[in-house]
């Protein structure tokens, strides 16, 4: 049945190139994998380069707190709030300059349903950024703001991301309703693509199929290779809370009734999405009942759902990193028997270990991590955030971390670098973090790594800094008018301005390195 209540996308097949470059980050933890791999992530994070703070009208910008920006075409999207007086009225998909910092649009959706932290998702293929809020799918035109079409539901859409597909075939993306205390959620299917009467008879928006999954709430779908993982709360045929989670995989092409391809019944439920990775499926499970590490770790064979392991982890939202033979699982919730931390495990092939945990191995002194945040590996270095404190469940992370997961959490040089003030799950693209903060999205940069922006594409930046920003920084420093983004990049000294002063300290820099 047709659910679409705006159509207004021409009903063409066109030869599309793909938009999106290799650094661009299109999805919650990064791709429709959800393996949450970043590369170019910055070596430090000395530099604000903005904080969008404030919309086109100078009131306050309020981001969802702990849901993740994307970044595609040298802008950063965001999920909003839209306030009238201290009522939140709606929400907004918010589309802000990479190198500037500028809003360059705001584009209002439903409000979203029990403080849902649902992050976008970018069709890169045909320039669209895709939300679930409200009740409603959104597919909005990355350049203009404008919303192409949008998707009614059966149920509101709880923390819940899109899913977009990756491949070369016709265009689908995927999300779940909620119903976290029943057994009514849903899997959905819907197109993307041009309509063709043979090969998609289907309109852009249109819903494809739905499967019935049970209790769902925050279980964004992954995808690979025609295929679509999900976990859900409990199964259809398990009612109660709490039920037995549980782990599907459909087939994306296949017809009414041929469309499972396996489920497996796990433990406590579900309530976060799933990562595939080396011909797997990863999830943690959050148990609401019982102190620490009270919730389940799982992995399981992507072709036909047998578990290889269980292990015991704390409760969590979170997707599971997977890194080699090392999984990391941000986890934990102040209190109720709780507590924020990281935890790391090796994966033994039919088992799996605890390898250390920030707040075990640290006597509580390192709070990092929580239930809600969704961390970046890059190049061995974990960039995890800390969730706030007092009673706000979902608010925004205040603080964002660099972790060298390569020695134990007390170990001296496991915290590389701290900075204040942002800390939700972040975004990481041509060497600038995205992260949202109590006060606004952040776009943080290693201090000296000058290359790359709109104003001086020559470079790219890569999160380092090497001979090719000593030239960009001479030629930013000889500029007649330079952004006050690029430099905060450059800004040594830190006066707001560029002088001999900010060369002789980069000269500095770079004989210290």
């Amino acid at each position: 049945m047709n659910r679409i209540i705006r159509q207004l996308t021409p009903i063409v097949i066109i030869a599309a190139a793909p938009f999106a470059s290799a650094s661009d980050w299109l999805q919650l933890a990064g791709g429709a994998q959800h393996r949450g791999h970043g590369t170019a992530a910055p070596g430090e994070m000395s530099a604000t380069i903005w904080i969008a703070n404030q919309d086109s009208t100078s009131a306050s910008l309020v981001f969802e707190g702990p849901s993740s920006p994307v970044v595609f075409d040298g802008r950063v999207y965001a999920n909003a709030r839209v306030y009238s007086g201290s009522n939140h009225v709606a929400n907004r998909i918010v589309a802000i300059d990479a190198a500037t910092g500028a809003i360059l649009f705001e584009t209002p959706i439903m409000r979203v349903s029990q403080n849902s932290w649902s992050s976008p998702a970018v069709d890169s293929q045909h320039r669209r950024i895709l939300i679930g809020s409200g009740n409603r799918v959104y597919a909005i035109d990355a350049d203009s703001g404008h919303i192409d079409w949008e998707t009614p539901l059966l149920r509101n859409i709880v923390n819940a991301s899109v899913v977009v597909t990756d491949d070369a075939g016709i265009g689908r993306a995927f999300i779940t309703d909620f119903d976290g205390a029943g057994t009514d959620g849903s899997l959905y299917c819907i197109n993307t693509d041009a309509f063709d009467g043979i090969a998609n008879p289907y309109l852009p928006g249109e819903i494809v199929w739905r499967e019935p999954i049970g209790g769902t709430s925050g279980n964004s779908p992954a995808y690979l290779d025609g295929v679509v993982y999900v976990s859900s709360v409990t199964d259809p045929a398990s009612p109660g809370f709490p039920g037995i989670g549980h782990l599907y995989a459909f087939n994306a092409g296949a017809a009414d009734g041929q469309r499972l391809v396996w489920s497996v019944g796990v433990s406590e439920g579900f309530f976060g999405g799933v990562t595939v990775a080396n011909g797997f499926v990863y999830a943690a499970s959050y148990n609401s009942f019982g102190g620490a590490n009270n919730s389940t770790l799982v992995k399981v064979r992507a072709a036909d759902g047998v578990i290889q392991w269980t292990t015991a982890c704390e409760r969590s939202d979170s997707i599971p990193i997977v890194d080699g033979d090392r999984i990391y699982l941000s986890a934990g919730i102040p209190g109720f028997g709780s507590t924020p931390k990281v935890q790391a495990f090796v994966d033994h092939g039919t088992s799996a270990s605890k390898v250390w945990d920030t707040y075990a191995d640290t006597n509580g002194s390192l709070v990092v991590g929580g239930w809600t945040h969704q961390p970046i590996l890059a190049d061995g270095i974990l960039y995890c955030g800390r969730i706030p404190s007092g009673n706000v469940f979902f608010g925004a992370y205040t603080e964002m971390f660099m972790l060298n997961v390569g020695v134990s959490p007390n170990d001296a040089s496991f915290v590389i670098d701290h900075r204040a003030g942002f800390g939700s799950s972040p975004a990481i693209s041509d060497g600038r973090l995205y992260s949202i903060g109590p006060d606004g999205l952040h776009a943080i940069a290693m201090l000296g790594d000058v290359c790359g922006g709109a104003d001086n594409p020559v470079y790219a930046a890569d999160g380092t800094v090497d001979g090719a920003d000593i030239q960009c920084f001479v030629e930013l420093l000889l500029s007649v008018d330079p952004s006050s983004a690029r430099i905060a990049i450059a800004d040594f000294d830190g006066d707001g301005t560029l002088t001999a002063s900010d060369a002789a300290l980069f000269a500095d820099f770079l004989i210290g390195q």
